[in-house]
């Protein structure tokens, strides 16, 4: 029996490549088992797949190990450095439960597990950080399930390619159904998107596919992206019956093998994340073996467990150790560092900062994860590490800050690392001398403009430079005449401040720097602040436009514009009055600085017509302007409406218009929206247009539809501002409905009697018609009847039927049909009882009068009085002419 195959699929700008797990071996080194197949294709041959092939099923029960020689070589590429699992399960179907669920135990609750388990943690052997250039500089830990989402493909046949699973996933993400990508710090992918199929799809891959003799359990692959690569794994259903259930695992049952089969992937995506990229061995391939493949392929057939933290005993595939040179569940490898500071003794004055490198070394086992702290800072002295943790072989720098108040001194700064259960520590000695007393000086705002007469402030800060706070005496100097300045208050601490306050009074317009002194002690600074005296502001106010004419009820709105006429720009306080009892008027906003505007609304509201004039005030300090506003109040708008014709005769599915027109019957001439109602179910009806001026007209088009027949009263009605009015128009609604029975059923016909149904096989013309009565033995009528009113221009009705009465039946059975005028209260009888076996239509006329109702009655009769008189009638075409 063929076995099956786990394999890669990888996607590259220039197509699919796929990465095979075992080649055949150079000669000299250990034969394969008889199992082996080769690979058929040489490594990085783009558009063909490079398999790592599956066994048959006895092949499990034998014990297995890693070949001889195996060994992983780092090329440069990325792995995975915190997986974050996204479940994608396409679309519905039947899926293994534990596939679906989300419950302990599920796949959801195995990449939970298996993520932070030791299962994870010993892949920390294949960390980036620290290796020699090519590298990634990656540290792997641990990862999470980010969830499960089931999607709605585009693609929804039975037999999936690659090729269309990527592009899938690409736009399921673009579209928010997926989430996306994310990264590490350093910006390498960590999402990987597990993609799971239901029972009944084939996968292909690279000429290859699922769960066959020859083919594949699963694979995973890479799609390259200008922002984070897109990880992806594809596992076919795996449930009895598949072709997956036998050859792809020994474990006893399909959720065991599942796991396996998926712990394939997750760790082969972790440590070679871009085998897809790749068509050389080198960048961007991570970790991979030339002769046995990726980490699981060296181990492929080999079956572990880990206890989950859920209580929960999960079935793994083993992995290959390059430390334990064998396939493993979780590494028992112990690991050390060393930590040392360089320099160990550093010197500062108070106020000031060094740094040392803080080195850290393997000494046993593999590079783990460093977390770095620091303790034993002094007062005034803050430590801090960049970074705060470190792959072992890596360093940080320790940086020591002091203020000037720290004391003088030497003090010991110890630096920890633990890495696991592994702790050590390196000390720092931190050196302290004193500093002498100074300050800084310095003002904000360092100016301000000021109109005549006006005042400002600044606030005078202070800062310790060196060594402790004294006291600063302040003072102020470069005071223009006619102007004051104080300090409040006129001495601080060194590291306080003092606030400035000028008040220019009656100085001259122009520019002057103020100086403002600090002493402490022997020392001395100072700052300085500018100060700009305007002449008093003043400004103009106008409307535009500067009136308006408005509806009872209606608004209208100006813009109030103002600009500087002298010195600067400073607030104007508008308001406006002149307003008539019943209006109303706002400005927005109610103040401005000058040079900018302000919106007057005005609403009529209830107001007499009539012409107003508004005033609109702006007052800037002592000046006070004011512009006009001429406000008309119209009276409102009216109008009437009427329909021409009023009445329109349809016939069933027909269509007729009617003129609506609007005339001006008071004010001036606004927009009327027009809206329909009382229109019949099945019936619609448009306006074209949908609203006038008034005065103008608009066509009202009304389609009969599948509306029952009848007279309706359809009205429109046409909105004003407040004014509202209608017309109608009378709608009639003849005709026959589903006279060829075209619809499938017997709709718009009352059956009665024994049997009434529409049949598709021998039919006059079109794809049905009606059949009255049975094909099997019956007693009793069967009738089809339908009423309706003639439309305008019908004169006749026509119709065409196809009776089956056997002869010994004839005396007694056959097929009659009438026509009732219900208008006139008579009754015509179409044809009388008729008794043939012709195989033939025949038709069928009769007179009608446009607008008379009519009940058109067809009737199959069957007494029964014949032991096989299997009587029926096709009735077919039924129509009106004219």
């Amino acid at each position: 029996m063929g076995g099956m195959r786990l394999a890669r699929g990888v996607f590259a700008a220039l197509g699919l490549v796929m990465f095979g797990a075992l080649a055949a071996p150079p000669d000299g080194q250990q034969a394969p088992n008889p199992n082996f197949v080769a690979n058929p294709h040489p490594f990085g041959l783009a558009g063909k797949p490079h398999v790592l092939p599956m066994r048959a099923p006895g092949y499990f029960a034998a014990p297995r190990s890693a070949p001889a020689g195996a060994h992983l070589t780092y090329y440069g590429g990325r792995v995975v450095s915190n997986m974050q699992v996204v479940q994608v399960l396409w679309g519905t179907g039947s899926y293994l439960a534990q596939v679906q669920n989300t419950t302990t135990p599920s796949m959801a609750s195995f990449y939970q597990q298996a993520l932070n388990s030791t299962y994870v943690d010993w892949l920390s052997e294949y960390n980036t950080s620290g290796l020699a250039a090519p590298t990634s500089n990656q540290v792997i830990g641990r990862g999470s399930f980010l969830g499960q989402y089931i999607i709605t493909p585009s693609v929804t046949s039975a037999t999936v390619d690659d090729t269309q699973i990527q592009a899938e996933l690409s736009s399921q993400i673009a579209a928010g159904h997926l989430p996306a990508p994310t990264t590490d710090a350093a910006g390498n992918a960590n999402t990987y998107y597990a993609v799971y199929f239901p029972a009944g799809k084939t996968i292909t891959q690279g000429g290859s596919s699922s769960c066959v003799s020859g083919g594949f359990c699963a694979y995973h692959g890479t799609v390259a992206s200008a922002t984070a690569e897109l990880l992806y794994g594809v596992h076919p259903d795996m449930q009895p019956g598949s072709g997956c259930s036998t050859g792809c695992g020994s474990a006893l049952t399909t959720f065991a093998n599942q796991t396996s089969v998926a712990s394939h992937e997750m760790v082969e995506t972790i440590t070679d994340a871009e085998v897809g990229l790749a068509t050389v061995v080198g960048l961007p391939l991570a970790w991979y073996d030339t002769t046995n493949g990726e980490i699981g392929d060296i181990c492929n057939a080999q079956q572990g467990s880990f206890l989950g933290n859920d209580g929960f005993t999960y079935t793994v595939q083993l992995e290959f150790s390059n430390l334990q040179n064998n396939c493993v569940v979780s590494s028992t490898t112990a690991t050390d560092f060393s930590i040392s500071a360089s320099p160990a003794s550093v010197s500062i004055v108070a106020g000031g900062s060094t740094t040392s490198t803080i080195s850290t070394k393997v000494t046993a086992g593999t590079a783990g994860t460093v977390n770095l702290t620091v303790s034993g800072a002094p007062a005034g002295v803050t430590a801090s590490l960049s970074p705060t943790s470190v792959g072992a072989g890596n360093s940080a720098i320790l940086t020591l800050s002091s203020t000037a108040a720290a004391a003088a001194g030497t003090y010991s700064i110890v630096v920890n690392g633990i890495e696991g259960s592994a702790s050590h520590s390196t000390t720092v000695s931190l050196t302290i001398t004193g500093a002498s007393q100074d300050f800084s000086l310095s003002a904000s705002p360092a100016s301000a403009s000021v109109a005549s007469g006006g005042s400002t402030s600044s606030t005078i800060s202070t800062a310790v430079t060196t060594g402790s706070a004294g006291t600063v005496a302040l003072g102020v100097s470069g005071v223009p005449s006619g102007a004051t300045a104080s300090l409040s208050p006129t001495s601080v601490t060194a590291g306080g401040s003092s606030t400035l306050s000028v008040n220019t009074g009656t100085a001259a317009a122009g520019s002057y720097t103020l100086t403002v002194t600090g002493v402490e002690g022997s020392k001395t600074h100072s700052t300085s602040f500018a100060l700009t005296i305007t002449s008093l502001p003043d400004f103009s106010i106008a409307a535009s436009p500067a009136s308006a004419t408005v509806a009872a009820g209606g608004s209208a709105s100006s813009s109030i514009s103002t600009a500087v006429t002298a010195g600067s720009a400073a607030t104007v306080s508008l308001s406006v009055s002149g307003l008539p009892g019943g209006a109303t008027a706002g400005l927005s906003p109610p103040s401005v600085t000058a040079g900018g505007s302000s919106t007057l609304t005005v609403n009529a509201g209830t107001a007499a017509p009539g012409s107003y004039t508004l005033t609109v005030t702006g007052v800037e300090g002592t000046k006070t302007h004011s512009t006009a506003f001429v406000l008309t109040i119209a009276s409102p708008p009216d109008f009437s409406i009427a329909a021409s014709p009023s009445s329109l005769a349809l016939a069933a599915g027909g269509s007729g218009s009617s003129t609506i027109s609007t005339a001006v019957t008071a004010g001036s001439a606004a927009t009327v929206a027009l809206a329909i109602s009382g229109l019949p179910s099945g019936a619609t009806g448009s306006l074209s247009p949908a609203s006038v001026t008034a005065g103008s007209s608009s066509t009202l088009t009304v389609n009969a539809g599948t509306a029952a027949p009848g007279s309706y009263t359809v009205s429109v009605t046409g909105t004003e501002g407040a004014a509202s009015h209608s017309t109608s128009v009378t709608v009639t609604i003849g005709g026959i409905v589903n006279g060829g029975f075209e619809t499938g059923t017997l709709s718009g016909w009352t059956p009665s009697g024994a049997a009434n149904t529409v049949v598709s096989a021998g039919c006059n013309t079109g794809s049905y018609c009606a059949q009255i009565g049975a094909t099997t033995p019956s007693n009793g009528n069967s009738s089809l009847a339908q009423t309706f009113v003639v439309p305008s221009g019908k004169t006749s009705l026509s119709l065409f039927y196809k009776v089956s009465c056997p002869a010994v039946a004839s005396r007694y059975d056959g097929v009659t049909i009438t026509l009732a005028d219900l208008t006139r209260g008579r009754t015509s009888t179409l044809l009388s009882r008729t008794c043939t076996n012709t195989g033939a239509f025949a038709a069928v006329t009769g007179r009608v009068t446009a607008g008379h109702n009519y009940t058109l009655t067809v009737t199959t009769v069957d007494s029964h009085k014949a032991q096989l008189d299997l009587v029926y009638t096709l009735l077919d075409d039924v129509a009106l002419l004219p």
